[in-house]
């Protein structure tokens, strides 16, 4: 189904067109009167002709506007192949000024194109309340998981239950770095002296300065899908205690905080 585009406007053609980029360049036939200084029921007449010529579906091309007296009229819009033949037939001067203009419209394109789109053009203020609201959920999430992995983060060894250099504790490290969650650390020697953590990893696993990775139960549902644990082995795992040394710590830091926001009332 063709579908009609209706411009509500009761001014006659610009000579300045209006680009939008995201869109391809067309020509409208009120604009191409307007350059070449024809009458424009004479260029639609000579559009309809050309897309009988060519077999084109004239529908395809056909807008519906309203003039100054809110009349409903039609325009066509045609890329720059169709205008350039349809005014082939013209005089010079009059293929000359649409030249230039689709040179003009190409130009001013291309400078939109280098321009950074502001993807808040258009917000009203419900979409600011929202992208408000959106943006304390991902605070408040990142604040949780930092808190959750400085109270409840263990070694791979500890959250498994096993001994040092267990065989479950090296498979679950090693699906870990196939799948690309961390990655092994070399020394001047070329020896293994550690891992880091990729982005990936994060919502899971955190590094120290040594190249020593801790782990949150989150990383449990990943080591089942990487086949390392089973569903059942996961559910009778003993799992060690948060530390509540750090829990205490962080308590007292949300007091702090919750005291610095009472001061800023007064100013202080």
């Amino acid at each position: 189904m063709n579908t009609v585009t209706v411009m509500n406007t009761a001014k006659t053609a610009s000579v300045s067109l209006v680009v939008d980029n995201t869109k391809p360049l067309t020509m409208s036939s009120r604009q191409i009167a307007e350059f070449t200084g024809k009458k424009h029921f004479h260029v639609k007449r000579d559009i309809r002709e050309m897309l009988i010529t060519l077999e084109l579906d004239e529908s395809k091309f056909g807008c519906i506007f309203f003039d100054q007296y809110g009349r409903e009229q039609t325009e066509y819009h045609l890329n720059e192949e169709l205008t350039l033949t349809l005014v082939t037939g013209y005089n010079i001067q009059m293929r000359n000024a649409v030249i230039q203009e689709w040179k003009r419209l190409k130009e001013e394109n291309e400078k939109l194109r280098s321009t950074p789109v502001n993807p808040y053009a258009d917000f009203e203020e419900t979409d600011w309340i929202e992208l408000a609201l959106k943006k304390t959920r991902e605070n408040k999430q990142l604040i949780e998981l930092h808190v959750r992995k400085s109270v409840d983060s263990h070694s791979m060894t500890r959250l498994l239950g096993a001994k040092k250099g267990a065989t479950k504790v090296k498979e679950a490290l090693t699906a870990l770095r196939t799948a690309g969650y961390i990655e092994r650390v070399y020394d001047e020697n070329n020896k293994p002296c550690g891992y880091v953590a990729n982005d990936s990893a994060l919502p899971f696993c955190s590094m120290n300065a040594h190249y020593q990775l801790s782990f949150t139960v989150d990383v449990l549902p990943v080591l089942v899908e990487l086949g390392v644990l089973e569903e059942e082995q996961k559910a009778t795992l003993n799992l060690p205690k948060p530390n509540n040394t750090i829990l205490i710590q962080n308590k007292a830091a949300e007091r702090l905080r919750q005291n610095v926001g009472s001061l800023e009332v007064f100013g202080l």
